[in-house]
């Protein structure tokens, strides 16, 4: 049977072929997860590890709980001197970090994708690990080095002049130095490095570093260093070797990304192979179904039922393991892919070389084949019904199993399982990973259970689908029609394929649309300012300078900035923020249980608001104390009152006062400006633009402006989005194509009877081709009401986040329309195939 086996697959090539490509385009994208998270995670930890390469031990300011900053908790500058004194010590050296971008001819030189504009104060030689290209390290005030991809994008050359926006404003400063870090590439992310002074100077650290290098005496090693230090130094330092410093460092940061860039380029992976087995178990079908004959044959020459398994199941697995390993290869190919996608939607992640470990071999190989398996064990089962008296007879069909009559049942309970399951996701408490579990698996239950049903509404359909082809041609269309629903469960196995991918297309762009309209909305209902301010990139922060420059332009009447941090609240990290006395004045906020305006002015050192869902989670009420603790410190606050606002303030808002407290410096994310009563509108906004010529990394904005550009970020990730589901999309079209390949084999007689009674190629041609655009409208129509029941169901459990249902009807017939060219694309090769067959071979072919 092993010999039969193979010898099916090498007389059957086309077909296992158009098998193995479902495969390997599922199996690649799982490949192409591990590969590209791989490159990102291995590049932070390459970045850490030769920014630390020459430090024996790092010191920082200890902090309450972790904070992923750019600007560290400052500490004294005298203790560099005084570690330096220390037994032990070989060298020091203190730097301060800040962020603030290039300014290269007036326009700003800003990261993309919210990376990071580093600057950096020049340290000793040996603790510099950067390789200069060109030019020199900068010694004296004004100057500046900067990065080659930085130099290379904005063609800034040794010697130019240009500019360094800080908290201060713009400085002049000359460049003197190119230079390249680590080997792995930085992504959006830009570094500049100054003298100390300057950067003492700029960045509101006079009398201050952010970090101390420190190098050891020959003889000690890192760790008797670090215990030395630890012994001598006071408990507000935080003492690591240079290695312990880059590992943890790259692990905070790895894990944020890993929490969310890792599960959804799975999510995206998982899709992909869930197509793939939708479109192998239907291959596997009608080839078992086309080859009764011959089973049936072999059933006479003495062959047991479980002969037939294994003979099946070993062409599954000689095919799934060859499309597994060239999925492997097909998934480094697709993780350069999505790695320039991440470049083109402004991402900016850093990535380093491709690396395959033993890992990403061994999971996707053993997912190729055991979903490979997994697909074709029921046609194989199947194939045992066949009776040894079918091969006496032609046209002979596997028989329906003893579950047939209930399958319809069945399914029916999957269905109704998995959209409960879906609900307890999305409604119940829970952790995170359970919850995504329960939605994941109810997804695919509902896939699997609508893919199961749909062939009894296949022939009604068709006739639906059809009725406009039909009317365009007759002879075509009506052919068509009788072909699309001559066999329901192959064509409901086909469009579910498709189903599944414009289900998930639609989904997005429903919550999407969710997203863009109650940001939209909380922008109109709760900000009652003319302008909003942000750096351009929308991930740094503005200069407290800022606030009083446009509080002092002619036409404004107030200038109120909110801030924003991280802290830690009820035993979790929170995003909280701050604002001024003033804030009513361009905030509205949806008031409860009867607060008012007034209380933003009383929230002084010691006074809190609460945003109403939050206050709900933990069981707040007016009169109730919470205790925020900042990176050094903590503060115990008193509930004034409660608001409502999911999208814009939320969690809790304290004054500016309580927030001095927590945090060294005022991190300053949206500045709002309100136009004083009978100002010019036009030349009040130009003012202000003018005003902020001295921070050009600044972006002043009317309110219709800045809502248009965030519109515009969340349709950027809308696209990547699409790209990735495209995949599951083109596997699902290569198994239209399988589909219409295999059936043209199966009417091999029945067209050669058409083309003799006179219908001509092109007749042919359409037949094939209004069938594929029938399967796959059928694919996309199922597709599309799936969407929206995932999308209402998923936006009615984030209601009382702002976020509401919406149709996006524009996208739905684009979606609609995309499909039907992709079935009419997908019938090209069968189409042309089945229109050149020869009349008289076609006649006497079984």
């Amino acid at each position: 049977m092993i010999r039969l086996a193979l010898r099916g697959l090498a007389t059957r090539k086309l077909r296992a072929a158009l098998s193995a490509l479902a495969i390997v385009l599922g199996v690649g994208m799982v490949a192409a997860t591990f590969v590209v998270t791989d490159r990102i995670f291995g590049a932070f930890d390459e970045i850490f590890a030769t920014a630390n390469k020459g430090t024996d031990v790092l010191l920082t300011r200890a902090t309450k709980f972790d904070v992923s900053s750019l600007r560290l908790e400052p500490l004294d500058a005298d203790l560099v001197a005084r570690v330096a004194a220390l037994p032990g010590v070989a060298e020091t050296s203190g730097s301060v970090q800040g962020d603030g971008a290039l300014v290269v001819d007036g326009k700003t030189a800003e990261a993309v994708g919210g990376a990071p504009d580093l600057v950096i104060s020049s340290s000793a030689q040996r603790f510099d690990q950067n390789v200069y290209v060109s030019g020199k390290r900068p010694v004296n005030p004004g100057e500046i080095s900067i990065d080659k991809d930085l130099a290379d994008r904005k063609k800034v050359r040794i010697g130019q002049a240009v500019g360094l926006q800080t908290d201060v404003g713009v400085k002049p400063v000359t460049v003197t130095g190119i230079f390249k870090f680590a080997n792995a590439s930085l992504g959006g992310a830009t570094i500049k490095i100054i003298p100390l002074a300057d950067a003492q100077a700029w960045f509101g650290r006079a009398g201050q570093v952010s970090l101390i290098n420190v190098a050891a005496k020959d003889g000690i090693s890192p760790g008797q260093l670090s215990q030395q230090l630890r012994a001598a130094l006071p408990p507000s330092v935080k003492v690591q070797t240079g290695d312990e410093n880059a590992k943890e460092q790259s692990k905070q940061i790895n894990d944020q990304l890993g929490a969310f860039l890792r599960p959804a380029l799975f999510t995206f992976a998982g899709v992909s192979v869930l197509v793939g087995i939708f479109t192998i178990f239907n291959i596997f079908a009608i080839t078992v179904a086309q080859r009764a004959r011959e089973l049936a044959m072999l059933r006479t020459l003495g062959a047991a039922k479980g002969q037939l398994v294994r003979s099946l199941m070993l062409e599954a697995l000689v095919i799934g393991v060859i499309a597994s390993v060239l999925g492997v290869l097909a998934g480094i190919g697709l993780a350069v892919l999505i790695s320039g996608l991440f470049d083109a939607v402004g991402f900016g992640l850093p990535t380093t070389g491709i690396v395959v470990k033993p890992r990403t071999v061994v999971i996707a190989l053993t997912v190729g084949i055991v979903t490979t398996l997994l697909a074709a064990l029921i046609p194989a089962l199947r194939a045992t019904r066949v009776s040894p008296i079918a091969a006496l007879r032609e046209g002979a069909i596997i028989p329906p199993g003893r579950f047939a009559r209930v399958t319809p049942y069945l399914a029916g309970l999957v269905t109704l399982g998995g959209l409960l399951l879906l609900i307890a996701g999305l409604t119940t408490s829970g952790s995170t990973q359970q919850r995504l579990s329960q939605v994941a698996f109810g997804a695919v239950l509902v896939f699997v259970g609508v893919g199961t049903l749909s062939r009894y509404i296949i022939r009604p359909l068709a006739r639906l689908v059809g009725a406009p082809i039909q009317v365009i041609s007759p002879t075509a269309g009506g052919l068509a029609r009788e072909n699309a629903g001559r066999n329901p469960a192959r064509t409901a196995a086909t469009a579910a394929a498709l189903m599944i991918g414009v289900a998930l297309v639609v989904f997005t762009g429903v919550l999407a649309e969710g997203l863009k309209g109650s940001f939209t909305d909380a922008i109109d209902r709760s900000v009652k300012s003319d302008l909003i301010i942000q750096t351009k990139n929308q991930s740094g922060t503005l200069p407290e300078g800022t606030v009083v420059r446009a509080a002092n332009v002619a036409g404004v009447a107030a200038a109120a900035p909110t801030y924003f941090a991280q802290a830690r609240v009820f035993r979790e990290t929170q995003f909280i923020n701050a604002v001024p006395a003033d804030a009513a004045n361009v905030y509205k906020l949806d008031w409860q249980r009867g607060a008012t305006d007034a209380l933003v002015g009383k929230l002084g050192a010691d006074g809190v608001i609460v945003e109403k869902d939050f206050a709900a989670t933990h069981s707040l009420v007016p009169g109730d104390t919470v205790t925020v603790t900042g990176p050094t410190g903590s503060v115990k606050l008193r509930v004034l009152g409660e608001y409502k606002d999911p999208t814009l303030f939320r969690t809790l808002t304290m004054g500016t006062a309580a927030y001095d407290k927590l945090f060294t410096d005022r991190r300053l994310g949206v500045l709002s400006v309100k136009f004083a009563t009978g100002a010019d509108p036009s030349a009040t906004t130009a003012a202000v633009k003018r005003a902020f010529e001295a921070y050009p990394s600044a972006k002043v904005q009317s309110n219709a402006e800045f809502k248009k550009t965030v519109s515009g970020q969340i349709d950027g990730l809308l696209a990547l989005l699409y790209v990735l589901l495209a995949i599951s999309v083109v596997i699902s079209l290569f198994g239209i194509v399988t589909t219409l390949v295999l059936s043209v084999f199966e009417r091999t007689r029945e067209i050669g009877m058409i083309r003799a009674v006179g219908a001509t190629r092109g007749q042919i041609r359409g037949i094939v081709c209004s069938e594929s655009v029938i399967t796959s409208t059928i694919g996309a129509i199922l597709g599309i009401g799936l969407g929206l029941v995932f999308g209402w169901l998923m936006t009615k459990a984030l209601e009382d986040q702002g976020i509401r249902f919406s149709v996006p009807v524009g996208q739905l017939v684009i979606v609609l329309v995309v499909a039907m060219i992709a079935g009419l694309l997908a019938a090209i090769y069968p189409a042309r195939r089945a229109s050149r067959l020869n009349i008289l071979d076609s006649l006497h072919y079984e």
